[in-house]
C-alpha cells in the first residue's frame, strides 16, 4: 500500500442536506494523511455527475506515478468506458 492513491466518492451530492467536501475531509481526517495523495470527488450516482471526474483524477495520478505519458497509456481512462470499483 506504500504507493496507494486514495479516491473518496462523496455520493448523494444532489441532495439538499449533503455534506460539503471540506467538511467531509475534516470528518474523516483526510488532512492528516501526509504519505498518500488523496482526493474527494463530489458525485451523484443517481445523475452520474462527478463519477468520470473521479476516475480522471485517478487516471492522471497513475500516469504520473508510472511515468508513462504516451498516447495509448493503459492507465488512462477512456471517457467512453464506465468503470465501477467496489471494495
Amino acid at each position: 500500500m506504500k504507493y496507494s492513491l486514495i479516491l473518496v466518492y462523496a455520493n448523494k451530492q444532489d441532495m439538499e442536506n449533503s455534506q460539503n467536501i471540506p467538511k467531509l475531509a475534516q470528518i474523516y481526517e483526510l488532512n492528516k494523511i501526509k504519505d498518500h495523495e488523496w482526493h474527494i470527488q463530489a458525485c451523484s450516482a443517481k445523475t452520474g455527475e462527478g463519477l468520470v471526474a473521479g476516475l480522471e483524477w485517478l487516471s492522471e495520478r497513475l500516469v504520473l506515478k508510472k511515468n508513462t505519458k504516451f498516447p495509448n497509456n493503459p492507465y488512462k481512462v477512456n471517457r467512453n468506458i464506465i468503470c465501477i470499483f467496489s471494495i
